[in-house]
């Protein structure tokens, strides 16, 4: 069955999105655009809102509301059917790239392999920024690298559901 890895690029105070006129947060470099590359070998999946943006990315899109996806495949209905189906089928490695909703989804029914965070260092501030909605799940860090002297890349496998913080 091929590994799903999930990548997404958050803040450093925890956004994945936000008012970002610039690509990268504005941290473009060349480490990152390597990186980016050499991840072409993964079949990649999102969700309906980054498919619409980046229509040429997709592998494979998920969603209840499309009709087509192009030259994408069309996954809907059950994700965890859905999406263990995708796996089960693949040749190689899958990655998601943004698409928050389907990765929430994703770590919730146990599908997720890897979660990567490209962590940028700013902070968005209060306007025009969405936090990431992910379920519990508690982590191992399986690696950690630091790209452009400036983006830390975190590597984590996902382990069981962590026990509540001590307060």
């Amino acid at each position: 069955m091929a590994e799903l890895t999930c990548d997404l690029f958050v803040s450093a105070d925890g956004y994945a999105a936000g008012d970002n006129t610039e690509a990268f947060f504005g941290y473009d470099g060349p480490d990152l655009r390597a990186w980016i590359a050499s991840a072409s070998h993964y079949r990649v999946l999102v969700g309906r809102n980054t498919y619409e943006t980046f229509p040429d990315l997709a592998a494979a899109v998920y969603s209840n509301t499309l009709t087509s996806a192009g030259s994408a495949r069309l996954l809907s209905g059950d994700l965890a059917r859905a999406v263990t189906a995708l796996k089960a089928g693949s040749d190689g490695p899958i990655r998601t790239i943004g698409s928050l909703r389907l990765v929430a989804g994703l770590l919730a029914a146990g599908l997720v392999d890897h979660l990567r965070l490209m962590v940028f260092p700013v902070t968005m501030g209060v306007d025009g920024r969405e936090h990431i909605e992910l379920p519990r799940v508690g982590y191992e860090l399986a690696g950690s690298r630091v790209l452009d002297g400036r983006l830390v890349l975190l590597d984590y496998r996902p382990g069981t559901v962590g026990p509540a913080a001590a307060s």
